[in-house]
């Protein structure tokens, strides 16, 4: 095809050029690929659009104590957070197991 092109790159006739054109458009369509590559981001895939989810305990189990040395505010400021809410949680729960009140009891 390379061959052909530089062949005919100087042609003046503006018919057979569109004619070159066209026979080209034609071999490139016949002989494309079947199953064109798609990357998982791209528009046509089934991932496009979809943003992985990281798991919060990747942070407590796959990081080493090296690495987490060397981000000390944020890893004190997400102990903190978690502690704060373990301790809301805490709250929480401690709720639901709390006597009823004999006022708010109907059917006495």
């Amino acid at each position: 095809m390379r061959s052909r092109f530089d062949a005919h790159k100087d042609e003046k006739d503006s018919r057979k050029s569109k004619l070159l054109l066209m026979e080209g458009v034609k071999e490139l369509w016949v002989n494309r690929q079947d199953e064109p590559l798609i990357h998982m981001g791209q528009p046509p895939s089934f991932a496009y659009g979809r943003d992985p989810k990281q798991r919060d305990v990747a942070l407590d189990i796959e990081w080493t104590h090296q690495e987490r040395y060397q981000y000390p505010y944020y890893f004190e400021k997400r102990d903190n957070r978690k502690k704060e809410v373990l301790e809301q949680w805490y709250k929480i729960t401690g709720s639901w197991t709390r006597p009823f009140d004999k006022k708010n009891v109907r059917g006495d």
